[in-house]
């Protein structure tokens, strides 16, 4: 049966959607609704519709799959959800015929994205850009639905080359906005310009530095490390080697106010972070420090200069000589690796 472009306005998709949750997933759910009764009213019409716009927004939306983002929200036993790739001609062609007349933001965003990925057509891409910050400032500013259509947004715009500056100054204003940030919002926009090597390396930088001094004010070391592994990123941009290596140093220095007494699953977390933080540096030297190089040693690494003052990492993770080994339990009193096993001495 042919979608008409009658019943489609018909529809009324500001007084149906009234009450819903601004996000696909909360859309998709009212118009699945909304089909059931137009099928119990007889209104074949409008159910094929409210089917239509169900699947499309029922989409699992990744965004770190820059050319590929939808997949479908459930599989099971063999079986999935609604797919992108269900969507034929027809569908397409209905879709293109009507997403001018959307005006609530996330559905505009999502039928101009899904358009952009079938059809190639940059004209959509700029339109769901737009779509995406909309509805990104009407869902708040530091949630997690929020950075998803930020990143989606990023994400077009290294695509469409014309966009790419603007949605990167518009990302940088947003991290300026959350300077000193108390959560994991701005690291997970520097993670996204980082991915697609976007923004001023010397800026972001000085912002990933503020949220470290907020992160120890805070006493939160687990997004102090975070944010000083982003400050070494931007200083390697940098080629400021001596910066990018004293960060990762500071980062993998926060293992030790962050550990809780004889809790060694979370010390296993903190140790094996920082022992990736060090390793992670190219011109470190195992050499300068004998319980972090057994962990270094353990990747396969070496090379290069050596950085002075690294503290040992891998001892038991109670934090103590003789603590329990994170592996046995037992009082070992011996160094362990990353992975918790016991090294010689």
């Amino acid at each position: 049966m042919v979608l008409a472009k009658t019943d489609f306005e018909a529809l009324d998709l500001e007084i149906l959607l009234n009450g819903a949750e601004l996000t696909s997933y909360g859309l998709s759910q009212k118009f699945w609704s909304a089909a059931g009764q137009a099928e119990a009213d007889g209104d074949q019409g409008r159910r094929l519709w409210l089917l239509l716009l169900a699947d499309v927004s029922s989409y699992a939306l990744g965004p770190d799959n820059q050319k590929e983002p939808f997949a479908p929200f459930a599989t099971w036993q063999g079986k999935r959800s609604a797919s992108i790739e269900d969507l034929d001609q027809e569908h397409l062609n209905s879709l293109e015929e009507v997403w001018e007349s959307v005006r609530i933001p996330e559905l505009r965003a999502r039928i101009a994205d899904v358009l952009f990925v079938r059809r190639k057509h940059h004209r959509f891409g700029k339109v769901a850009i737009d779509a995406y910050l909309a509805s990104a400032a009407l869902l708040g500013t530091d949630g997690h639905e929020t950075f998803v259509r930020l990143q989606r947004a990023h994400a077009i715009a290294i695509l469409i080359r014309s966009e790419r500056d603007r949605i990167v100054e518009f990302l940088v204003r947003q991290l300026e906005a959350h300077k000193g940030d108390a959560t994991f919002f701005s690291a997970r926009l520097m993670r996204s310009l980082a991915d697609y090597r976007s923004g001023d390396p010397k800026s972001l930088a000085a912002l990933a530095e503020a949220a470290v001094t907020r992160a120890k004010v805070d006493g939160d070391w687990h997004r102090a490390r975070e944010y000083l592994l982003l400050s070494a990123l931007w200083h390697k941009r940098l080629a400021d080697s001596d910066a990018e290596i004293l960060a990762i140093r500071d980062a993998a220095e926060c293992l030790r106010p962050a550990r809780r007494p004889n809790d060694f699953c979370v010390g296993s977390s903190f140790t094996s972070g920082a022992c990736r933080a060090v390793s992670s540096v190219d011109s470190w030297h195992p050499g300068q420090d004998r319980g972090t190089a057994r962990a270094y040693r353990h990747r396969g690494k070496s090379s290069g200069r050596g950085v002075q003052g690294i503290r040992t990492l891998d001892r038991c993770f109670s934090g103590r000589s003789g603590g329990p080994c994170c592996r046995t339990r037992k009082l070992c009193g011996r160094s362990c690796d990353q992975d918790g096993h016991a090294l010689a001495a």
